[in-house]
C-alpha cells in the first residue's frame, strides 16, 4: 500500500522554483492529497505550464474542480492529468460547462466520466446560450452531443460549428439538419449511412450556407449519394476537403449534388492529391455548382497541384443546363499549368476558371490564357455569373518566375494582377508602366521587392497612377532623385534615407509612414519649430501633402497660401493655430486646399479670435472641416454667410458639403443673439451635425439664455 503524501505550500514553492524554463509539465504525481488550492499553485507562476500532473491524487479537491471549470470556460488550454483517482464524483463533472481548448485525462476505467465531461447536453447548451461567447467558439471542445442538445441548438441558433465533434448519431443529424445556416464538422472522421440520410434533408435558408465534413478521410458511395442530396436556398457549399483520393464510383455518387439553380453552389474537394480522367468525367456532370479542387492560402497549397491534359479535357466536357447558373472550376492551388491543359479548357462551357495561384507561366501558355475573358477584376471567390460569351479566367499574379514578355502578355489582358516580384529590371518596369491595368489606376508590389535600380524607377514612374512599393526599406540618393520627378509613389516601408534623399522625395510628393520615416523631419528638421515659411520650404511642404502642423507660424502671405492651394497633393490635416489674423484673399486660397475626402480633421485656425463677412464667405466655400475654436462671437451677417447653401431643401445637407464641419467650441452663449442662433441652429444636432460647439443653440434661438 502506497504511503500517503500531502502537497503543501512549501513543497509547491520548492518544485516551482526548481522548474527549468524549458520544462512544460508541473509534476505533482507523487502526492496523494493536497492541502493547497489550485489557485495558490497557479499564483506562484509567471507563466502557466502546459500540463499539471496530479496522477497521485486519490480524489479531486472541490476547489480544484471550481477553478479548473472557470479557467476552461475562459479558454485556458492547459491539460490536467488525474490517472490515479479512486473515484470521480458527480459534483466534479457537473462543475464543468465547456472545455474548448484544454484537456482532462482520467484512467481508462473512467471512460464514461471522460465522455460525460466532453458531451454537450441540454443543460450545458442552456448555460452557454446564457453566457457571452463568440459563435465560432460556443460548441468548441465537445466531442459528443446528445439529441436533446442538438434540438435546442437547431431551434435557437442560425448556424453551428462543432470543431471537436468526433461522433454523430442519426438522432443528432436529424435535429441539426433543420438548422437555417451553416454546419461544420471538421473533426468528424466517419459518418454512418443512417446519419447521412438524416443530414441529406439539410436545406438551409440563410445566405451562403455550407455543410462542411472536412474531417472525413474515407467515404463510401452510398453515404456520399445521401449527402449529395443536400440543397440550399442560396449559394450552398458541400465540403469534403479531407478526402485525398476520389474513386470513379465516389465521384459518380457526388455528381448528384446540385447547387441553387439561380445562385449556384460549390462542391469542395480541396484535399485531393490526384484526380483521374474517369473521376473528372463524373464531376463534369455536376450542375449549378462550382467544383473546387485546390486552394492557395498564405502561400500554403492544398489539394490538386497539377492538371493533366486528359483530366482538363474531362472537366471541360461539362454541358450546362439550358436554364440556371453554370459550373465553375476552382484550381487555385495550381502554380503552373501546361499549354496542352489550357488548350483543352478552351471549350469549357462553365462560368469561370479560377487559377489565382499560378506563378509559372511561359509565353505560349500566356498567349493561350488571353483567349479567355478577363475575370480578375471580379470579387467572386468561387463562382462567376455567366453571360454566355465564353468562360472567364481569373488569375492572380505576376511573379519573378515569369519572363518579362510572358508577364506583359498577361497584364496587358488581365486587370488587377498582384505584382509578386523579388526583383525589377528596367525592361519589366518599362512594360509595366506602359501596359499594366488596374480598375483603380494603382500598381502594388509585394514585400519581396526590397530594392530597385534608378534606371528601373525611371521607367516605372511613367505609369499614370499610384505606385506602392512596401518592401523597399532603404533608398539611395540616386533613386530618391529619380522619384523627385514622380507622382503617386508610396514607400510605406521605408526606414532609411539621407537628408538630401528625403528632400527629393518630398519634391516628388512621395508618401511614407510618418511613424517609421518622417520625410519632413529628416529633410527639414522639426517643422513645428518654424516661425515663418519661405517659398522654398512652402513648395516642398505643399508637394508633400499629408499632415502639417505649424503652430509657431504667425503670418502667411498670399503667395505662400497660393502654393498650397495650387498643390495637387492631398492633405489630411493642416494646423495653422499660430495665425491670429488672415486676409480674405488668404482665406479664399486656404478654402480650396485639396484635403482627402475622408479627412475628419481638415484645416485648423484656432488662433483666430474674430470672424467677419468676408472670412465667412471664404470659409463657407470650403468642403472640408474647419476648426475655429478661438472665436467667441459671431455677428448676424457673418453667420448668414457661414451657413449659406449648406442645408438644402428638406433639411438635408447639400451634396458638396457632406464632409463639411465647423468647430466653434469657443462660442459664448453670452455673445450670441437669438437671431444669430436661429441662423446657426440647422447646422447643429444629431449624428450628422455640421456645427460642433460647447453650447446648445436651441434655447438661445428661442430667446432663453443659459
Amino acid at each position: 500500500m502506497n504511503k500517503e503524501k500531502v502537497l503543501t505550500e512549501e513543497i509547491v514553492e520548492e518544485i516551482i522554483n526548481n522548474l527549468k524554463p524549458e520544462e512544460k509539465t508541473l509534476d505533482f504525481s507523487e502526492f496523494t492529497s493536497s492541502e493547497v488550492s489550485l489557485e495558490f499553485i497557479q499564483d506562484q507562476f509567471l507563466r502557466s505550464p502546459e500540463v499539471y500532473n496530479f496522477d497521485g491524487l486519490k480524489e479531486i479537491p472541490d476547489d480544484f474542480a471550481v477553478k479548473m471549470a472557470q479557467d476552461f470556460d475562459q479558454n485556458s488550454s492547459e491539460t490536467f492529468s488525474f490517472i490515479g483517482l479512486d473515484e470521480i464524483n458527480e459534483t466534479f463533472l457537473e462543475s464543468f460547462t465547456r472545455i474548448p481548448y484544454g484537456n482532462v485525462i482520467f484512467h481508462e476505467k473512467f471512460a464514461d466520466a471522460n465522455r460525460s465531461l466532453f458531451t454537450l447536453n441540454a443543460a450545458k447548451v442552456k448555460r452557454i446560450q446564457e453566457g457571452d461567447y463568440y459563435d465560432d467558439e460556443k460548441w468548441l471542445g465537445f466531442k459528443f452531443i446528445t439529441g436533446a442538445a442538438a434540438s435546442i441548438i437547431s431551434n435557437s441558433e442560425n448556424r453551428a460549428g462543432f470543431g471537436s465533434l468526433i461522433e454523430i448519431t442519426p438522432e443528432v443529424a436529424k435535429a441539426l439538419a433543420t438548422l437555417p445556416g451553416y454546419l461544420s464538422f471538421p473533426s468528424l472522421s466517419s459518418i454512418d449511412l443512417a446519419s447521412a440520410k438524416e443530414l441529406s434533408n439539410y436545406s438551409p435558408i440563410l445566405d451562403r450556407p455550407a455543410l462542411r465534413l472536412d474531417g472525413l478521410r474515407d467515404l463510401d458511395e452510398k453515404t456520399a449519394s445521401e449527402l449529395a442530396k443536400v440543397r440550399g436556398k442560396s449559394f450552398m457549399t458541400l465540403s469534403f476537403d479531407g478526402l485525398q483520393t476520389l474513386s470513379e464510383g465516389l465521384a459518380k455518387s457526388l455528381s448528384k449534388f446540385k447547387g441553387n439553380k439561380e445562385k449556384c453552389g460549390c462542391l469542395s474537394l480541396r484535399g485531393l492529391e490526384s484526380l483521374s480522367p474517369n473521376s473528372a468525367v463524373h464531376l463534369a456532370k455536376i450542375q449549378h455548382a462550382s467544383i473546387a479542387l485546390s486552394s492557395c492560402n498564405l502561400n500554403k497549397i492544398k489539394g490538386l497541384n497539377s492538371l493533366e491534359p486528359a483530366v482538363a479535357k474531362a472537366l471541360a466536357g461539362y454541358k450546362p443546363n439550358k436554364v440556371g447558373s453554370k459550373q465553375s472550376l476552382v484550381l487555385e492551388g495550381l502554380t503552373e499549368i501546361s499549354n496542352e491543359a489550357l488548350q483543352e479548357l478552351k471549350v469549357y462551357q462553365g462560368g469561370g476558371i479560377f487559377l489565382r495561384g499560378l506563378s509559372k507561366v511561359d509565353e505560349e501558355s500566356a498567349e493561350t490564357l488571353t483567349l479567355f475573358k478577363d475575370g480578375c477584376g471580379s470579387y467572386y471567390r468561387d463562382w462567376v455569373p455567366d453571360d454566355d460569351t465564353g468562360p472567364t479566367m481569373i488569375i492572380g499574379q505576376i511573379t519573378h518566375e515569369m519572363t518579362p514578355k510572358a508577364a506583359c502578355i498577361l497584364f496587358s489582358h488581365f486587370t488587377n494582377l498582384e505584382l509578386n516580384l523579388n526583383e525589377l529590371n528596367t525592361e519589366m518596369a518599362s512594360l509595366l508602366a506602359a501596359k499594366y491595368k488596374h480598375d483603380q489606376n494603382r500598381m502594388e508590389f509585394g514585400r519581396d521587392l526590397k530594392s530597385c535600380s534608378a534606371e528601373a524607377l525611371e521607367e516605372l514612374i511613367k505609369y499614370k497612377g499610384e505606385i506602392k512599393l512596401p518592401g523597399i526599406v532603404e533608398l539611395d540618393d540616386e533613386c530618391a532623385e529619380v522619384l523627385s520627378k514622380s507622382t503617386g509613389v508610396i514607400l510605406d516601408g521605408l526606414k532609411e534615407i539621407s537628408k538630401d534623399g528625403a528632400l527629393n522625395l518630398l519634391k516628388g510628393g512621395v508618401k511614407t509612414s510618418d511613424f517609421i520615416c518622417n520625410l519632413k523631419e529628416i529633410g527639414l528638421g522639426c517643422i513645428e519649430d518654424l516661425t515663418e515659411i519661405i517659398p522654398e520650404i512652402a513648395d516642398v511642404l505643399a508637394t508633400a501633402g499629408g499632415d502639417l502642423s505649424l503652430p509657431n507660424v504667425t503670418e502667411i502671405s498670399e503667395d505662400i497660401a497660393k502654393l498650397f492651394a495650387d498643390s495637387e497633393s492631398e492633405f489630411k490635416e493642416i494646423a495653422l493655430d499660430g495665425l491670429t489674423s488672415i486676409s480674405p484673399e488668404v482665406a479664399n486660397l486656404l478654402s480650396v486646399l485639396n484635403f482627402n475626402k475622408f479627412s475628419q480633421s481638415g484645416l485648423h485656425l484656432n488662433g483666430l479670435s474674430y470672424l467677419n463677412v468676408d472670412l465667412a464667405k471664404a470659409f463657407n466655400s470650403a468642403p472640408f472641416p474647419i476648426h475655429l475654436n478661438g472665436i467667441e462671437e459671431i455677428d448676424h451677417e457673418s453667420a448668414v454667410e457661414l451657413v449659406k447653401d449648406i442645408i438644402g431643401h428638406g433639411g438635408n445637407v447639400a451634396s458638396w458639403a457632406t464632409n463639411k464641419k465647423y468647430y466653434l467650441e469657443g462660442l459664448s452663449s453670452k455673445k450670441i443673439g437669438s437671431d444669430t442662433a436661429k441662423i446657426l441652429l440647422p447646422l447643429q444636432g444629431g449624428w450628422s451635425s455640421r456645427l460642433i460647439t460647447n453650447i446648445e443653440l436651441k434655447p438661445l434661438a428661442e430667446g432663453f439664455s443659459d
